[in-house]
């Protein structure tokens, strides 16, 4: 029999989004003190401190950390149901849902669903965007079944969790022509130029700051964006110099619109991961496209090869 009450969770749950007790309270449409009553219920069946309260809120404790994640996977777990209830249970069964990183590359995302759908061609999959914080909340409540990201995300969240590399894509420095700069070598003619880059999580920015770092190149940071797709329009309409994915601006270099500022490879490359929970947790009906992705799939020679 299990001891928990689930009631206590929920309101811990929305005590911890609100950010207070008083906040929770009347988004529940309670009473305070009650509230504060169930509270303490729940900490006394956890034996310590969920919560750290003060005048301007509630604060969570290590503990409380812990409990949130059971609460976010609990509560995520019963949105889905009513969700695949509302859908019809047979179709739910039939679904992967892939969140994708912003940064992530779209043509990257595409040769995963193009896998995804030669796997299983009756599978119906639902792709959303989102940040790294946003996609290992997801993942961790299951309302994802798998991820595609730059960054192995699997290490944050823990053992039940897996990342695969399939792949490195190359980087090429590129800019509109209005701002290219005739007569310099590479790097040089990015010194004083006004640069596009990642955001400073992202893994392309600790590379493309280490290869200026250590060639002397005192480039001035323009903006940061992590969306490669909003990268490559502000390049393209002439803000700054970016290190882009080959793929990505392949068409752009075909047509003029964006100027290569090298010949060779820059060296710089992106690695791409699928992140999904370990075997035994995959979404029944999902299992042969999960397993097909997490085993043999490779992005392929065309988006890997570091060709003009």
């Amino acid at each position: 029999m299990i001891s928990l009450n689930y009631h206590h969770l929920y309101y811990f749950y929305a005590v911890s989004k609100e950010g207070g007790i008083g906040r929770a309270a009347r988004a529940l449409n309670l009473a305070q003190p009650t509230l504060s009553a169930q509270i303490s219920e729940l900490e006394r069946r956890c034996g310590r401190p969920l919560l750290l309260r003060s005048r301007n809120g509630a604060r969570l404790t290590p503990e409380g950390e812990a409990v949130l994640r059971h609460c976010r996977r609990i509560f995520e777990a019963g949105r889905q149901l009513e969700s695949d209830i509302d859908a019809g249970l047979e179709s739910a069964l039939r679904t992967l849902r892939v969140g994708v990183h912003s940064a992530a590359p779209r043509a990257a995302a595409m040769r995963v669903l193009d896998f995804t759908r030669s796997c299983d061609p009756e599978l119906r999959v639902v792709v959303s965007g989102g940040s790294p914080e946003g996609l290992l909340q997801r993942l961790e409540s299951r309302a994802l079944d798998m991820a595609v990201a730059t960054l192995d995300l699997s290490m944050k969240l823990g053992p039940n969790f897996r990342g695969r590399a399939i792949g490195s894509i190359p980087l090429v420095f590129v800019a509109a022509p209005s701002l290219v700069r005739r007569g310099a070598a590479f790097p040089r003619n990015l010194s004083g130029r006004p640069l596009l880059l990642r955001g400073a999580d992202n893994p392309v920015m600790k590379q493309v700051e280490l290869f200026l770092r250590s060639r002397g190149v005192d480039a001035r940071v323009e903006a940061e964006v992590d969306d490669s797709e909003l990268l490559r329009a502000l390049a393209r309409a002439g803000r700054g110099i970016a290190a882009l994915e080959l793929p990505t601006v392949r068409d752009d270099l075909a047509s003029g619109r964006l100027v290569r500022l090298h010949d060779g490879p820059s060296g710089l490359r992106e690695t791409v991961w699928l992140i999904a929970p370990k075997e035994e947790e995959f979404r029944p009906g999902a299992e042969k496209a999960l397993r097909g992705l997490l085993g043999r799939f490779a992005l392929g020679r065309e988006l890997t090869a570091d060709s003009r």
